[in-house]
């Protein structure tokens, strides 16, 4: 068993042979860490709590992955949300913030991988919106009116074109999207 001095409000699993996990909690902070060793790298940046945070698998591999640039690619990188209206997109190895996302007006309180094909992730907020973010290039490329009537509390993919949104308003919607 691990303890922490601050409220941990969502967990990662990283990776399971390391027993590694990412944690965000409610003073701002995001920590790499595992059972072992305890606390492996801190991540700071959010101004409010972190709600949320969500492994990014890597890019499919092209045939042409022989420049220092596509090796970049494949780092471990990951998103976070917060209170703080805006999601992150970090490098998991040198812990540098690569992108800041604004867009939502009220607490992301959910982020997840909506397709590794198009590097794109969807977040919900208390602004009673989902938008999908292309990651990599830190872009908001679609914003959905839900029409629920409280915040999105949840998100979960079923496949790269359909997810379900769980809200405060006692409702589940089913969405289809087509990235393009």
């Amino acid at each position: 068993s691990r303890s922490f001095t601050s409220v941990m409000t969502c967990i990662e699993l990283v990776d399971a042979t390391k027993d590694q996990f990412l944690s965000g909690f409610d003073n701002k902070e995001i920590l790499l860490w595992n059972i072992q060793d305890g606390i492996l790298r801190q991540f700071g940046g959010h101004t409010k709590a972190v709600s949320s945070v969500a492994m990014l698998p890597p890019s499919p591999l092209s045939s042409s992955s022989s420049s220092v640039s596509s090796s970049k690619e494949e780092e471990p990188h990951f998103a976070s949300g917060s209170w703080d209206t805006t999601l992150k997109i970090w490098n998991l190895t040198t812990g540098t913030c690569i992108h800041t996302l604004h867009g939502h007006t009220n607490a992301v309180y959910k982020v997840v991988v909506l397709s590794r094909v198009d590097d794109t992730i969807i977040s919900g907020s208390g602004d009673k919106s989902c938008k999908i973010w292309n990651w990599k290039q830190g872009v908001c490329i679609h914003t959905i009116d839900t029409g629920h009537k409280r915040s999105i509390n949840d998100i979960a993919v079923m496949n790269d074109t359909q997810f379900v949104t769980v809200s405060g308003d006692k409702t589940i919607k089913l969405w289809n999207v087509c990235i393009q």
